[in-house]
């Protein structure tokens, strides 16, 4: 059971005002409604549950009233935070934009964009492409113009938004328990789970605050609404650990809550609901009756970016694992697809090998073991009671271990091998389409003309690391080298002889092609070479040994489906970070430098005011 806070006495001005769909549109244009992801569902209507919506609107029926809070956004703008009618707004938006049509006698119409001045500008420039059949105009006017949906907006302060939030989304259960055990929670546990569920699923953001009209580039969508994150291609459902419909209500949260509790207390933790509730109701954890731990002192103890890094690490083992088997998880552990108690079987395989990385400080090193280790493991775990016991976890973390120790040795130093960092690669991909400002994309660093080192390029990178992360304070740049734009594939084929097709990565206009090409024709496929001459060009650039420190130090080369994409790094610093003694920063895709005094000290004053 959820607590609600009965003690609030709060003091909120409301303002109920119905407003014609043609006003919500434009403001929705004008980028005025926020969704503050912090509380916030994901965009998971299906289409039929938008036209079904769009039907109600058509018919004149009456909808449920939307509630806004008046906010100021990370750009200091007056706007709306949607506190209740994500879903509708973002289907009549939707709508508007001819993502699906109306339903009328058993055929779909789509709106006529000839039918306002802003949906005709966008069709003109060719943001908006007119599907047909189209919708009579007339009907769609009169949707427009005189439908009022009924909106109230408020005057709150954030801890009140969060408490309304939790009070509307309590009564008649209309979200789940997952969802509002993480409605308004705050806690660095509570974070680290949200983000870490984000960016399995690849619908991460930069930002907690996001517009409405950019939510859509990382919705779950189904297979028929093309765009954001296809539902069936999301980890967790590809390899039947999570069914569609409960990733819609984020059991893979409540998954991941699990996974992190269990590697802040180890062996002491027992996953249940009840176990779950308390930590989120009182960010503590028991190890025995008597000691309560605090999750967030858990967490500041062990670094999360230690977390971070050791779970994403024990997700790559396991994805790289199932791509390599080839037959999703529950033919895996069960022998069969229609296996029951897949969630279960995941965590305790997630839990030995975390704890052969964490624990014992081991590194994979032969897949081969690994999968037939733990195939068809599962029956041998009792991990499809309805109530299962500590015995039972940790029974059966000790059954598989037995089986795939043999895949694992000691991890000596650093492991420089290319790590899987798919989650990481995809997540970024994604939210290159939000954010443009802090993520650059380059082919590689040979000419493919002629095939020279492109030491220029090499200091480009660098350059643009410093203009992205002087955005302002706590910002982290990023420069993926091995990703090719439209533009330049056919060049990048001809020039190393591929005559197989090359595809974009879903839904983006970008191509991961990878640096294998270039590593070996020129350094004889030897990847630490291949690092030298880039280590060298950077040494040189006009920035300070700390900073060029950081980027060497940080940089990955990982594998990316299959492929070798090398990830340059920098966060934000105190103050902005010059590339020799100049200012640069970010605006959308492009690197701009500062042109006078005016512009550099904007620039300073993002780091002064903080």
């Amino acid at each position: 059971m959820i607590i609600i806070n009965e003690d609030y006495n709060m003091n909120t001005k409301i303002d109920s005002t119905p407003e014609i769909l043609q006003t919500i549109y434009e403001d929705y244009r004008m980028g005025k409604y926020i969704v503050n992801r912090r509380y916030q569902r994901k965009l998971v209507w299906t289409r039929a549950e938008k036209q079904a919506f769009i039907d109600s609107i058509y018919k004149r029926f009456s909808v449920p009233l939307i509630l806004l809070a008046n906010v100021k956004s990370n750009d200091d703008k007056d706007k709306y935070e949607i506190i209740d009618g994500l879903q509708r707004m973002n289907a009549f938006c939707a709508f508007i934009e001819n993502e699906f049509g109306l339903m009328l006698n058993g055929e779909e119409r789509y709106f006529d964009l000839q039918t306002l001045a802003t949906t005709k500008d966008l069709l003109e420039t060719g943001e908006l492409k007119q599907n047909t059949p189209i919708l009579d105009r007339t009907i769609c006017r009169e949707m427009v113009s005189q439908y009022q949906m009924p909106i109230s907006r408020i005057q709150a302060e954030e801890k009140e938004i969060d408490e309304i939030f939790r009070r509307i989304n309590s009564y008649g259960r209309r979200l789940s328990y997952q969802e509002l055990r993480q409605a308004g929670a705050t806690s660095a546990f509570a974070s680290l789970v949200r983000q870490l569920a984000a960016e399995i699923r690849g619908d991460s953001s930069d930002n907690d605050q996001l517009e409405l009209s950019k939510m859509k580039n990382i919705s779950i969508s189904s297979n028929r609404l093309d765009y954001g994150i296809a539902v069936d291609d999301i980890f967790w459902v590809r390899e039947g650990i999570i069914t569609s419909k409960n990733i819609r209500i984020s059991r893979d949260e409540e998954l991941i809550s699990h996974l992190i509790a269990f590697m802040l207390v180890g062996n002491s933790y027992c996953p249940t609901h009840r176990v779950l509730d308390k930590i989120y109701q009182q960010n503590i954890i028991y190890i025995n009756e008597d000691l309560p731990l605090n999750l967030d002192d858990l967490i500041r103890s062990k670094n999360a970016e230690v977390l971070r890094a050791q779970f994403m690490e024990t997700m790559s083992i396991i994805r790289h694992a199932l791509d390599l088997y080839g037959k999703g998880f529950r033919q895996w552990m069960f022998g069969k697809v229609d296996g029951r108690g897949a969630f279960r079987a995941f965590q305790i395989l997630f839990y030995a090998i975390y704890l052969f990385i964490s624990k014992e400080h081991k590194k994979i090193k032969d897949y081969t073991i690994l999968i037939n280790g733990a195939t068809n493991i599962a029956k041998n775990f009792n991990c499809l009671h309805d109530n299962w016991t500590h015995d039972d976890v940790m029974q059966s973390i000790n059954s598989i271990q037995g089986n795939i120790r043999n895949a694992f040795t000691s991890r000596d130093g650093e492991n420089v091998a290319l790590d899987d960092w798919s989650f990481e690669i995809e997540s970024l991909l994604r939210r290159s389409k939000i954010e443009g400002s802090q993520y650059d994309f380059k082919m590689g660093f040979r000419n493919i003309q002629n095939g020279t080192f492109n030491r220029g390029l090499v200091e480009k990178c660098v350059e643009i690391l410093t203009a992205e992360v002087n955005k302002g304070p706590h910002t982290t740049g990023y420069v993926l080298v091995g990703i090719a734009e439209a533009k330049d594939i056919e060049a990048y084929k001809k020039f190393y002889g591929i005559t197989s097709k090359v595809l974009p990565y879903q839904n983006t206009n970008l191509y991961p092609i990878g640096l294998d090409n270039e590593i070996n024709r020129f350094y004889d496929g030897n990847a630490d070479h291949f690092i030298r001459d880039l280590r060298a060009v950077v040494e040189k650039t006009p920035v300070t040994v700390e900073v060029q420190s950081y980027i060497m130090t940080h940089l990955k080369l990982i594998t990316f489906q299959g492929k070798s994409i090398l990830m340059l790094r920098l966060e934000s610093q105190n103050s902005p970070i010059f590339y020799g003694n100049e200012l640069y920063e970010r605006k959308s895709n492009d690197t701009i430098k500062a042109q006078n005094a005016a512009e550099a000290g904007a620039i300073i004053a993002r780091f002064n005011n903080n």
